[in-house]
């Protein structure tokens, strides 16, 4: 049987003026499919989306065992340095609805 995670996201710096609004140690969590709390933009999300998903899911491969693992956002001349990390979830599954 799988084990689930809560993801947490928080981000570490911003270098520059990110154009979402993000500032140091905003986060946000991750509970399945929703985005519980907080707030981040597409393409950032989408660059540390593969790390979520893999955390969430507790792929050993792909993170070597780390419970955490630091991600950037794509932008280039603001970059916003994120810390993702996963606390186990006590149920089997998370319910999407």
């Amino acid at each position: 049987m799988a084990t689930f995670y809560k993801i947490l996201v928080t981000v570490k710096s911003v270098n520059g003026k990110c154009d979402a609004g993000l500032k140091v140690g905003d986060t946000f969590e991750i509970i399945g499919p929703k985005l519980i709390q907080g707030g981040i933009c597409i393409p950032a999300l989408g660059a540390i989306y593969p790390y979520v998903n893999a955390m969430k899911y507790g792929e050993p491969y792909f993170l070597e065992g780390k419970e955490v693992h630091e991600s950037c956002c794509p932008d280039p001349k603001n970059p916003v340095i994120f810390e993702i990390s996963r606390v186990k979830m006590d149920e089997d599954r998370p319910t999407s609805g």
